[in-house]
């Protein structure tokens, strides 16, 4: 019988599938290539950058602990099986991709329903209008032209309010691809851009800076695929600034929440009625929400951890709330010094110059 077996090993087979750290003792090599070797497996060919880890250090350290192998009967089954290592983005593991059957030209590309289309105001009515369309025939087939109307439309409506999608998803995962291809063909090199070199001054760099570009998508286009997946697989309804890193998520996950303080730093809201700005947990004050100056919500002050900004706004000013304690009167300072705009939507700006702004162009 055929089978194969992948994943994450934590071991190498030989010493040049690490660069980096220190040696690996020939004993280990050993014992992993004899567990291999008794099981029948071999290693399935494979095309990419197998040095699949990488310690996102800055001594840095490659590894190839990723592998899918499989044994003779599976192999003769599959004989153009391939495994494609494809760029790790903002992990540390690059992830694998296995191919069975080489592939062949298809017809045209399925229709796609973006879940994140429904959290955009104007969706439904585009539905609706489209559904409203007149044709005749038949009910069943007055059916099936309004849905391929509602399909075209949408398409057409995607490109106006999302823009391409898979195109502009395909350009930034290609620069990505390019950045990290050359980081691991050239690990030690730190020089910067002018000089020839990669422009990366230390890992600690690049993954705040890929982490950054993430975290500001949810923030700022919440419409967006990669926001509302976020939101609904981590966030659960709690605000991205205070949400604690869920039991067993990714460690690009953890990346971008680590990286929360710096990003806090690096943006100001620029604030009108107060309505879209969490009191206790955006940070609107001097790069902090208020429970960093109070402790726990409602313990000194009353109002509950979902509460708003304009609660402290009336009128277009800043008013104390009667319950403010006294003690507290040097961060009601502090506050009254930030210009309110009146009426209107609250904004999230970067205030970074461009050579390091957290989203791309």
């Amino acid at each position: 019988m055929g089978w194969i077996i992948g994943g994450d090993f934590n071991e190498v087979r030989y010493s040049h599938e690490k660069l980096g750290g220190q040696p690996v003792h020939s004993r280990r090599l050993r014992k992993f290539n004899s567990c291999i070797l008794s099981s029948g497996l071999e290693d399935l060919k494979s095309i990419g950058h197998t040095l699949s880890w990488n310690n996102r250090q800055d001594s840095r350290i490659f590894c190839r602990l990723d592998r899918v192998m499989g044994n003779q009967p599976f192999i003769t089954a599959f004989p153009h099986s391939l495994v494609e290592y494809l760029p790790p983005g903002i992990s540390d593991h690059s992830p694998l991709k296995l191919v069975c059957e080489p592939s062949y030209p298809s017809g045209p590309k399925p229709f796609k329903y973006f879940e994140a289309w429904e959290t955009h105001p104007s969706f439904m009515n585009t539905v609706q209008e489209a559904w409203k369309a007149d044709f005749s025939g038949n009910p069943l087939f007055q059916f099936v032209r309004k849905l391929a109307n509602v399909k075209k439309t949408l398409k057409v409506w995607n490109k106006d309010v999302f823009g391409p999608i898979q195109f502009n998803l395909s350009i930034t995962k290609k620069d990505l691809a390019d950045a990290q291809i050359a980081l691991q063909l050239h690990p030690s090199d730190q020089r910067p851009l002018f000089e020839g070199g990669l422009g990366i001054k230390t890992i600690t760099d690049w993954n705040r800076g890929a982490a950054g570009v993430r975290f500001w998508e949810i923030v700022s286009r919440k419409n967006s695929l990669w926001s509302v997946w976020a939101s609904k697989r981590y966030l659960r309804n709690k605000n991205i600034w205070q949400a604690p890193a869920p039991s067993g998520c990714s460690s690009s996950w953890s990346i971008i929440l680590k990286a929360r303080l710096w990003i806090a730093s690096k943006v100001q809201f620029i604030i009108f009625e107060g309505k879209a700005i969490n009191i206790w947990w955006d940070p609107w004050l001097n790069g902090f929400g208020l429970k960093h100056y109070l402790g726990r919500p409602s313990y000194i002050w009353g109002p509950p951890s979902s509460a708003s900004l304009d609660i402290l706004i009336h009128n277009g000013s800043w008013r104390k709330p009667p319950r403010w304690p006294v003690s507290l009167d040097g961060i009601w300072q502090d506050i009254i010094q930030i210009e309110v705009g009146g009426t209107g939507e609250d904004v999230l700006n970067e205030r970074v110059s461009p050579s390091t702004r957290l989203r791309t162009a």
